[in-house]
């Protein structure tokens, strides 16, 4: 049996979350996440977001409207990568110098 997605480090949770719902936004993944682990911010989902896409990991599907005034991101996963190390630490893959040199597998 596998482990619920939110006992993952977020950027793993975000993995089976999109896995699971096929595409969805950092509010989507926030508002479902923050029941389990209230500590994480709503900023620090976004930016792991980020990462992710700059990595490649997930993609940008398309737009819904929100009750903001900006529409929501919708992301998916890209299907090649889902099994890349880069997952585990987007952080140390987009700066490995902060972290000690090379990104390792």
């Amino acid at each position: 049996m596998s482990k619920p997605w939110f006992i993952f480090p977020v950027s793993l949770a975000i993995r089976e979350f999109l896995s699971e719902k096929g595409k969805a936004s950092p509010s989507d993944f926030y508002q479902s996440y923050k029941i389990f682990k209230n500590t994480t911010s709503y900023e620090s989902i976004s930016r792991t977001f980020y990462n992710l896409k700059r990595l490649g990991l997930i993609e940008i599907v398309g737009k819904e409207k929100s009750r903001a005034p900006i529409d929501k991101t919708l992301y998916s996963l890209i299907n090649e990568k889902i099994k890349s190390p880069e997952w585990r630490s987007p952080q140390r893959a987009l700066y490995p110098k902060h972290f000690g040199g090379k990104f390792n597998d």
